[in-house]
């Protein structure tokens, strides 16, 4: 009996791993401007060199050390990317010209069976974003003097927002967020912010795809700045796994065999 016993204490760890129920919560967002035109009723949209793009993304988590990258370029293409255990993001942002404006980002947070808190944000900038320069103008080579103009801008945008988690997931939260901004106006003609969020043992899928669109009165022949960005954030929050029903009945087993021990030692002590 007594080496009965001792193979059941040396186990009880192992059985305490394997049948404890596994926590685990995760979280993937993304945002992509797929295209991005400017239609004035009168003239034409122009980029006025240098036009900047830029590329964000940071990662931080409980057991790591935050990781971040941030990237510009002038007139050109760029990207950037961070990740530590449990997070990871990515953006990138296009400027070569003025009919292939885009950008992208994306983010995510995977914390399987450990307690800790998690979150990335990717963020993807045209124009006057993150201190870049951005400068236009709606060009009407046959009136060069500055008239009003209608202008309507749209913004074609997809995504994704996918949270899980399990019994032991405390929460997990997604957003998306889309900026246009011309600040010599005081105007934001295009704007777009998702975020959702779950609590433990469910799950969300939230697809996006939209063209949105607004529309500004401006002056043709005069520079303006412009700044838009994507935004993919993801966060999340695991807790301690609770024991399953399979350990706590091994454990009433271990109490009863430990029990039917110290009964029978006693019993042996008085007839002794």
């Amino acid at each position: 009996m007594r080496h009965t016993l001792g193979f059941v204490v040396f186990t009880l760890p192992w059985m305490f791993c394997s049948t404890s129920a596994r926590a685990d919560v995760m979280v993937s967002t993304s945002l992509d401007l797929t295209a991005f035109q400017v239609v004035p009723t009168v003239g034409t949209f122009v980029i006025v060199s240098p036009f900047t793009a830029s590329a964000n993304a940071q990662a931080q988590d409980d057991v790591s050390a935050p990781d971040s990258q941030f990237t510009q370029v002038n007139d050109g293409s760029t990207s950037a990317s961070a990740a530590t255990a449990f997070a990871n993001a990515s953006a990138s942002a296009s400027a070569l010209t003025a009919i292939t404006l885009a950008a992208s980002a994306a983010s995510s947070v995977h914390i399987p069976g450990v307690p800790f808190f998690g979150s990335s944000t990717g963020q993807g900038g045209l124009g006057g974003d993150f201190g870049g320069t951005g400068l236009f103008e709606i060009l009407d080579s046959s009136n060069p003097t500055p008239s009003p103009v209608d202008v309507t801008f749209k913004a074609t945008l997809s995504g994704t927002q996918s949270l899980s988690a399990d019994g032991a997931g405390v929460f997990a939260t997604s957003e998306i967020i889309f900026n246009l901004l011309l600040p010599d106006l005081g105007a934001v003609p295009i704007f777009l912010d998702n975020p959702i969020s779950i609590g433990p043992s469910s799950s969300l899928d939230s697809p996006y795809s939209n063209t949105l669109m607004g529309t500004v009165t401006m002056l043709t022949n005069t520079d303006y700045t412009l700044i838009a960005e994507v935004d993919a954030e993801s966060s999340a929050l695991n807790s301690v796994p609770e024991p399953s029903f399979l350990f706590h009945t091994e454990v009433g087993i271990f109490a009863i065999l430990l029990a039917g021990r110290s009964w029978r030692n006693k019993k042996l002590r008085k007839t002794a």
